[in-house]
């Protein structure tokens, strides 16, 4: 078999990193010498043993595939996504592919939709940075192994987009068995459409200087030589991009983590501190008065139809349509909702804790009665700002109970919980209220 892209051929001509569609699939030989060329040579001969000894889909005695070591999967603007023996990679396709001293073949399915190509692309693309393993070839498929290999990722990517390329599993899928089935219909060799010949010597001199406003002018040779920089440039940004994107999704769940921890730890110091209020002291004294000062907001917690009316939409849990998680290794947006939902929860019943104990700390120093003597070990500078967030226009407010308060929390003895909690917070704010207005 005479070699895709003849050597000649490649030394005269360039690569068109553009050519790349989303979705192309693309076989790769690199050249290589000593210890990475065994290498290259167990994983082609490997290839064959392993598709002859399967049970299914068995690669014929006689069957005769050019050998490749490699596949990677368009992903457009340039780029690629590949398994590369390390892990899931994002790569502009001349950093990751040596055009002048590899073997190549590209394949495109002919008739496939921009649309769909970036459906396989995406698809490709939610197992960046995921670790690569071979060794789930030999393995039983488990639904939360995100490991790739090269071929797995390719079939994966198609799978995903409704568009299974083998009958097998995609963990089963070996380069060859794509090679093989890229030689039929609806699979086109457009391996020569990634070489742009070079300019011939005289058209320069045809064509003369392309003037360019506010730069020195340019031969046509130079000025093709220069968009080629500027779209390497525009396709380096484009990856860039996607790993901040990558980043900041996963910057984005660890806070949403931290914050579950934050609240969740809250709630639980100030269930300590209401059996023992005489250990609050100032940085939890602030936060008691933060949240005195709005207390009219977390009355109207009570009559929130739905929690998840706390949770702002974004990035991370916003409900595209699909099943799956925007990442691969990642919890689904409606998994990450039902986290921020169970955060604001936890906040609020930590809120109604909090209030509840500083108002019983501002009545027990306002109000001499034995009911409330458990709570005089609160300082009386403390009781004193608590009071100081209740007053609003120099007075008191009267609250009104809402019908059926805090309908929106699902679990029985949460939601006694919180009435019981609503409630006595009333009872004690009219208490403040009437005590305050005989000692003016």
């Amino acid at each position: 078999m005479a070699p895709p892209v003849q050597a000649q051929a490649q030394a005269q001509a360039k690569f068109d990193p553009l050519s790349i569609q989303a979705g192309d699939i693309i076989f790769v030989l690199p050249k290589a010498s000593g210890w990475s060329w065994l290498k290259q040579l167990a994983n082609v001969q490997g290839q064959h043993v392993l598709a002859k000894l399967r049970r299914s889909k068995r690669l014929g005695l006689a069957a005769r595939v050019r050998k490749y070591s490699h596949v990677m999967l368009g992903a457009g603007d340039g780029l690629i996504i590949h398994a590369d023996g390390k892990t899931v990679a994002l790569e502009v396709v001349t950093d990751a592919l040596d055009f002048a001293s590899t073997s190549y073949q590209v394949f495109r399915r002919s008739g496939l939709p921009a649309a769909t190509g970036g459906q396989v692309a995406r698809a490709g693309i939610r197992y960046m940075q995921q670790k690569y393993s071979f060794a789930t070839y030999f393995k039983k498929a488990r639904d939360t192994d995100t490991t790739q290999f090269c071929s797995r990722l390719v079939a994966h990517a198609y799978r995903s987009a409704g568009m299974p390329l083998s009958e097998l599993a995609d963990k089963d899928v070996l380069p060859l068995d794509l090679y093989l089935l890229c030689q039929g219909t609806p699979w086109t060799d457009v391996t020569l459409e990634t070489m742009a010949a070079p300019l011939p010597p005289e058209v320069d001199a045809i064509a003369g200087e392309i003037e360019i406003p506010g730069q020195e002018s340019l031969s046509m040779s130079a000025f093709f030589d220069r968009t080629d920089e500027l779209l390497r440039d525009a396709a380096q940004s484009h990856k860039r991009f996607q790993e901040l994107q990558h980043k900041s999704y996963r910057d984005m769940l660890s806070v949403e983590a931290l914050l579950v921890q934050y609240c969740a730890a809250m709630f639980m110091h100030a269930k300590l501190l209401r059996a023992e209020p005489g250990a609050i002291e100032d940085s939890f004294a602030a936060t008691i008065t933060r949240v005195l000062a709005q207390v009219d907001t977390l009355l109207d917690l009570a009559s929130l139809p739905d929690i998840d009316l706390l949770v702002e939409n974004t990035l991370i849990n916003t409900d595209t349509g699909s099943a799956d998680s925007a990442y691969a290794g990642m919890p689904t947006p409606a998994a990450i909702r039902e986290m921020q939902t169970g955060r604001e929860t936890l906040r609020c019943y930590a809120y109604l804790l909090l209030a509840e104990l500083g108002l019983l700390g501002i009545v027990a120093h306002a109000v001499p009665h034995e009911k409330f003597d458990a709570f005089k070990p609160v300082k009386p500078e403390y009781a004193n700002g608590f009071l100081a967030a209740l007053v609003q226009n120099g007075k008191l407010k009267a609250y009104q109970e809402a019908a059926h308060p805090f309908a929106w929390v699902d679990d029985d003895a949460d939601r006694d919980f919180c009435r019981n909690a609503y409630r006595n917070i009333l009872a004690l704010l009219e208490l403040i209220r009437i005590a305050t207005a005989r000692q003016a």
